[in-house]
């Protein structure tokens, strides 16, 4: 089963507890980060950094699952364990899944966080 790329329980929190410009500078912050994050975890794995990957990608999963970014935090999660076990052979591979949940999710997010 696909995880969906936001857990709606988690955004429709978000909505309810949070004035609108705190929701709006969570989802900036989010696309900055992200594709940031995402660029060091690469790096990370060109290095063979096991354990930069391991740090940046326990990060990505942190903000990512306190936003409802459900499919990013599982890619994070997969990155982080692999980080762990520092074979990196199958990273190349999950950072592309990760690029593509984050495509699922940064515009979803916003239209999601910030609806009135």
């Amino acid at each position: 089963m696909s995880i969906p790329a936001l857990e709606p329980m988690t955004v429709e929190r978000l909505r309810a507890s949070l004035p609108v410009e705190i929701r709006t500078q969570l989802v900036e912050l989010f696309a900055a980060s992200a594709p940031a994050d995402i660029a060091d975890m690469r790096d990370a794995v060109a290095r063979g950094d096991a354990g930069e990957l391991m740090r940046v990608a326990h990060r990505g999963k942190g903000g990512s699952a306190t936003l409802g970014a459900a499919r990013m935090a599982d890619a994070c999660s997969r990155l982080q364990a692999t980080g762990e076990t520092g074979d990196l052979s199958s990273a190349p591979e999950q950072l592309d899944r990760l690029d593509d949940a984050w495509r699922a999710t940064q515009g979803a997010l916003a239209e999601r966080l910030l609806a009135a």
